[in-house]
C-alpha cells in the first residue's frame, strides 16, 4: 500500500500541474474516477502526440485524436462514466500503451483495482515522454 501511495501521489501531482488542478494520493481515484479528468489529460498528451508525429523520422501508428465527447459532471459509477473510461483506454491502446498495463473499467469505476489504474497512469506517462512530452515519473 505504501508504494501505491507513493507511485499516486508522485503521479497524481503531475498530472494535476499538466490540467492545473490540484491533485495528491489522497484525492486522485476520486477525481479521475468518472473518466473525465483522464480524457481531459489524454487532450493535453495529444498536443506531443501531434507534434511528435510531425517531426519524428518513423512515429509508428499514435492516436490521430484525443478522445471526443466524453462528459464532465457526471457520476463515478454512470454510464457515461463507463464510456469517459472506456474512451481514455481505447485512446491508450492507440498510444501503444502495452495491454498487460491496461486497467479494467472496473478497477476504478467499482475500485477494484486502484493499482491497476496507478500502473496505467504511468504507463501512459511514460509513452507521453517517449512522445516528447515532458513527464517526471523516473
Amino acid at each position: 500500500k505504501a508504494v501505491v501511495s507513493t507511485q499516486s501521489g508522485h503521479y497524481g501531482r503531475g498530472m494535476g500541474t499538466i490540467l492545473g488542478e490540484k491533485l495528491n494520493r489522497e484525492n486522485l481515484i476520486s477525481q479521475i474516477r468518472n473518466g473525465a479528468f483522464m480524457c481531459r489529460l489524454a487532450e493535453e498528451i495529444q498536443e506531443a502526440v501531434d507534434s511528435y508525429k510531425n517531426t519524428a523520422d518513423e512515429p509508428g501508428s499514435l492516436p490521430r485524436k484525443a478522445p471526443q465527447g466524453y462528459k464532465l459532471d457526471v457520476s463515478g459509477r454512470s454510464m457515461e462514466a463507463r464510456e469517459n473510461v472506456m474512451k481514455f483506454l481505447n485512446w491508450a491502446r492507440e498510444l501503444r500503451v502495452p495491454e498487460s498495463s491496461i486497467f479494467s473499467p472496473d478497477d476504478l469505476l467499482k475500485l477494484k483495482g486502484k493499482m491497476n489504474v496507478v500502473n496505467t497512469l504511468l504507463a501512459v506517462a511514460r509513452r507521453a515522454k517517449d512522445c516528447g512530452m515532458a513527464a517526471d515519473i523516473d
